[in-house]
């Protein structure tokens, strides 16, 4: 096999590994932990008594699927105490509204109680959505009940770079 055809076989595996874990994986294996969520849920949103983050979005959105993912490890990794939403809005149109949304992926931040601190646009990765949170007061423990550090120090330092 000829080098051009070696590289082209590499990208192909890497684009089609890209694919399964993106597109494929989170529609088999949903994450218990993320609401896939509708407008109902949104105003029941508050009543948990726990802080909240908002992702509206829409099935063919590449970046929405990726922040999928994010809201998986997000979701298991602040249990019990941030609750993660997913909304599709070609689901529910007049959530868009709503929010103000003009591009998708759109996360929303909000506190207990269902006050609206943060609209962010765009992807986020998961040290993006940690130092949001910590910025806006949703959540800022430096260790979770199991005694890891849950990098908001470090988080905070990184949202300096998101404005």
């Amino acid at each position: 096999m000829n080098r051009r055809a070696q590289i082209a076989l590499l990208l192909l595996v890497m684009a089609a590994t890209v694919l399964v874990r993106v597109v494929v994986w989170p529609r088999f294996f949903p994450s218990d932990e993320v609401v896939q969520a509708s407008p109902d849920d949104l105003r029941q949103a508050p009543d948990t008594g726990l802080p909240y983050v908002v992702k509206l979005g829409a099935p063919g959105c590449l970046h929405c699927q990726r922040m999928q993912l994010v809201w998986v490890s997000l979701a298991q990794r602040f249990t019990n105490r941030v609750r993660f939403y997913a909304l599709d809005l070609a689901q529910y149109p007049e959530v868009a509204e709503k929010y103000e949304v003009m591009f998708i992926p759109t996360t929303v931040f909000f506190a207990a109680g269902g006050d609206r601190r943060h609209t962010q646009v765009g992807f986020l990765d998961e040290e993006g959505v940690v130092a949001l949170m910590c910025e806006y007061g949703l959540t800022c423990d430096e260790r979770n009940q199991t005694g890891e550090d849950t990098g908001c120090q470090t988080a905070s330092m990184f949202a300096l770079f998101l404005r």
